[in-house]
């Protein structure tokens, strides 16, 4: 497959380093019939592979033996020497393979920042989580974005979101300044040309509020072609366009000219991704954990010598709770409450009545009862949370209506963490 790294058509020639006699685009199938070597540098003459029409001379060095455009994202570990089931799924695709270098950056930074023996005590089990998803390419992927989770919790500039483009369903993938866009539910005419869940869609950089890279458009005949494009980050990072010219192509796959692309992402709402794979589904009667790995590790905040820890609401934003077990309930000031339900992150329909609280000094307080449909920390989320509205200007408190949910939990003095471990 031609894979030229510069993005632009592959030039063919008549001899190696000979007369330029047609080009090709990147994800061409070609078949080598014939190898030279020309001051030092290694030429193939190819053909179609599909009909063994003669083409001409290229370098070798732009070529791809993989036909899958998956192969382009390699994971952090030698797939040559890669033996177990979990591993040999994470080689044979895109996405898998990029979430795996993002958990790799997550550990170097955790190394750095926490040490050694914090890092290995982190990742030990969610390693050992996702080998016992055996070759179940689902529960990889659940288990590697509980991973991510985890670290970016712990700090780690590393992040995992889910976005729709022109009738699918994408997943952005964060690595420092890298963004990766891959195919999680491809629109069901993408199959014809090869498209599946994993494919790579867009590779590329952030920077000044900018994306740039390479975007991969799709042929049944013609393959992966890539093309180069730009775009802003809009609408408070919950969209980005990018726009870039396209090689046009004949029936031959031959390059006929360009036409401009423009291609949009929209970060996703919940109610759009509700049926993906691990994202919240919908809410229960009861309040439950989702299946996530048995244990989190969350680095807590020292908010003026308090520390807190950042809790995801609704999928929609992220708050500062100190952790309180003797609060029955997870509490949350009214002036809050009130910004909650303007950006509808809490409906009028949530409320379900009012409750006596007893405080430490023994008083009785009535308070406004609700229910949150998810609350995040680190990669643990519980569903249909009892909550409280305190007074205004009070502290978010995460209480036992949350707490309760596990196993047990502690915090660790030494590395200022909040740790999280899930019922058997």
């Amino acid at each position: 497959m031609v894979a030229d790294p510069s993005g632009t058509p592959l030039n063919v020639r008549s001899a190696p380093e000979g007369t330029i006699v047609q080009t090709l685009i990147n994800g061409f199938a070609v078949k080598i019939v014939e190898t030279a070597s020309s001051r030092g540098k290694p030429w193939v003459y190819v053909a179609r592979a599909n009909n063994n029409e003669p083409l001409g001379w290229v370098f070798r060095e732009y070529l791809n033996c993989d036909r899958s455009a998956t192969k382009l994202v390699q994971p952090s570990f030698n797939c040559k020497s890669a033996r177990a089931p979990d591993e040999l799924v994470i080689c044979a695709n895109p996405e898998l393979s990029q979430l795996d270098n993002a958990i790799v950056s997550g550990y170097a930074h955790l190394r750095q920042a926490k040490g050694d023996l914090f890092a290995k005590q982190t990742t030990v089990p969610l390693f050992q989580a996702r080998q016992a998803c055996g070759a179940n390419r689902v529960c990889i992927r659940d288990r590697q974005i509980e991973a991510i989770r985890t670290y970016q919790g712990l700090g780690a500039p590393i992040n995992f979101s889910i976005w729709t483009h022109n009738g699918s369903m994408v997943d952005l993938i964060s690595i420092g300044h890298s963004r990766t866009y891959f195919y999680q539910t491809p629109r069901p005419e993408l199959a014809d040309a090869g498209v599946r869940a994993g494919t790579l869609l867009f590779e590329g950089e952030s920077s000044d509020q900018q994306y740039f890279g390479t975007a991969y458009r799709f042929s049944s005949t013609c393959g992966q072609i890539s093309y180069r494009v730009t775009g802003p980050i809009l609408d408070n990072h919950e969209r980005v366009a990018l726009a870039g010219r396209a090689p046009r192509i004949d029936s031959n796959c031959n390059v006929t000219g360009s036409f401009e692309d423009n291609l949009e992402f929209r970060l996703a709402k919940q109610t759009e991704f509700g049926t993906q794979s691990n994202t919240i589904p919908e809410a229960t009667n009861d309040a439950r954990t989702l299946p996530h790995s048995p244990r989190t590790i969350v680095q807590l905040k020292n908010d003026g010598g308090i520390f807190v820890v950042p809790v995801e609401i609704n999928g929609a934003i992220t708050l500062d709770f100190v952790v309180d077990s003797g609060a029955a309930d997870v509490s949350v000031p009214a002036d809050v409450v009130s910004t909650l339900i303007r950006t509808k992150t809490i409906e009028p329909s949530d409320f379900v009545g009012e409750q006596t609280y007893v405080l430490a000094d023994g008083s009785e307080v009535p308070s406004a009862v609700f229910t949150i449909k998810s609350l995040r920390v680190g990669s643990q989320i519980v569903q249909n949370v009892k909550a409280s509205v305190a007074s205004a200007k009070a502290t978010l408190l995460l209480g036992q209506s949350f707490l309760r949910h596990f196993k047990s939990w502690s915090m660790d003095n030494a590395t200022h963490a909040l740790v999280l471990e899930l019922n058997n």
